[in-house]
């Protein structure tokens, strides 16, 4: 579809890989779990908020409780369950400027295309424009006359 836009793009899609070091091994804590990088960062502020940052675009998240339930697709048979996470995070654009918000701006403009137009007219072309639909309905009705009489006079062909 020529209208849709790709919405996931470097801007708004969190990224993450283990951290490597100068060796070229996966580096890990003191605990032995794997080093993360990521280019996304969860914010919690003073009065309890929260925004993602995803490179430079910042996203508000407004938390919402529902049971999920966390699948891994290893195959189309076999799904491994990880756990239950209780919250769902539903993330907005921040800024109305931001380019996450302009294509999401754009797919809406593309998706509905409209059936009809509305023209701003002054009282004198509405006038105008009524008697020409009248002219117009008046033809269509002495046209409609005509040919009723047209039929009416033709000999049956039966």
């Amino acid at each position: 579809n020529k209208f849709t836009s790709r919405l996931l793009n470097p801007e708004n899609c969190v990224r993450w890989r283990f951290r490597k070091g100068p060796d070229g091994h996966s580096m890990t804590d003191d605990d032995g779990r794997p080093l993360y990088e990521s280019n996304s960062r969860i914010v919690e502020w003073e009065d309890g908020t929260k925004t993602l940052f995803v490179g430079a675009e910042a996203f508000d998240i407004t938390e919402i409780d529902d049971r999920i339930v966390l699948f891994e697709e290893n195959s189309q048979d076999v799904h491994v369950c990880h756990g239950t996470a209780q919250t769902r995070f539903v993330v907005t654009p921040r800024d109305l400027e931001s380019t996450t918000h302009e294509m999401l701006k754009r797919t809406q403009y593309h998706k509905f295309e409209a059936i009809r137009r509305s023209l701003l007219m002054s009282q004198e072309e509405q006038d105008a424009h009524q008697a020409l639909l009248e002219i117009q309905a008046d033809q269509k009705q002495r046209q409609r006359k005509d040919d009723q009489r047209k039929r009416a006079l033709e000999p049956d062909a039966a």
